[in-house]
């Protein structure tokens, strides 16, 4: 990875941003995802550049920043009795999609540093605060990602065993239980959209998506921290065909753009240092 593929997104972006435009949708809606990708670009190449190298160390306090603010979304006005979003101002932010990435990553250096009873509570308190929300997708992309990682990383058999039937318990349950939120043509359905424009518009749209698990999925093999974010981006693609989720970065919407963005600069900025575990 010679240079950070911020770039990945483009065509999923560009392609849902058409979509919009070809079905009436406003311009302060469409404008919205091009023009947060630039933003975080611009940050997360000066934050690749300027912040000096260091070994991987835990930071407890990203770890709490993303429970603490997965706790708010309870706090804030729910929609339908689902809490997933914390309002600024009028911008609406998926806390899930924005800070789950760096969870992963987080999770990732808990097992480099050998603490991995922390490892398994942070995973079992998230998980059931993603249950409480409802969000099965977000409940079922982190709980495969924990899994896999856990899996390639962690040696506490008890503790292993007890928090993978955690997670496929909390799985089975959040798809028992979906909410009853209706779909937003240009959020949810934006594929839709795409497909409406002909078969060809289909395949890219399809193509885009896919190709935002290229960055991971070439360098699985390297640390394990690539094949779990992999592995959380694949699951929330997946599982837009199997309910109302929203179609991550094609989409609108700016969390799960900015969230990729800190996955990628993060992984960029420390890739001599991420291959530390080998894979087993």
């Amino acid at each position: 990875m010679k240079i950070a593929p911020f770039y990945i997104m483009l065509p999923a972006i560009l392609l849902g941003m058409l979509a919009m435009i070809a079905h009436g949708v406003t311009s302060l809606i469409w404008s919205q995802n091009i023009s947060i990708w630039l933003i975080t670009t611009m940050i997360c190449a000066v934050y690749i550049i300027r912040s000096k190298k260091s070994g991987l160390q835990t930071s407890i306090s990203q770890i709490c920043m993303v429970i603490v603010l997965l706790l708010f979304t309870f706090w804030t006005s729910d929609l339908e009795g689902v809490h997933r979003w914390v309002s600024v101002g009028p911008i609406n932010i998926h806390v899930a999609s924005l800070l789950l990435p760096l969870l992963i990553i987080n999770l990732y250096i808990l097992a480099v540093n050998k603490q991995e009873l922390l490892f398994m509570a942070v995973t079992m308190i998230t998980i059931f605060l993603l249950l409480l929300q409802p969000d099965a997708s977000q409940v079922s992309a982190f709980g495969c990602a924990a899994a896999a990682l856990m899996l390639r990383t962690c040696k506490l058999r008890k503790g292993m065993i007890l928090t993978l039937a955690l997670i496929i318990t909390a799985i089975v349950l959040a798809w028992m239980n979906l909410d009853h939120l209706g779909p937003v043509s240009y959020v949810e359905d934006i594929l839709d959209l795409v497909a409406d424009m002909g078969v060809i518009w289909l395949v890219l749209g399809v193509a885009a998506q896919i190709l935002l698990l290229y960055p991971f999925a070439k360098y699985a093999k390297e640390s394990p921290v690539f094949f779990a974010i992999g592995v959380y981006y694949l699951i929330t693609l997946i599982s837009t065909f199997f309910g109302h989720f929203p179609m991550p970065i094609m989409g609108y919407g700016i969390s799960p753009i900015i969230g990729y963005s800190i996955a990628i600069a993060w992984i960029y900025k420390n890739k001599e240092n991420i291959g530390v575990i080998r894979v087993l």
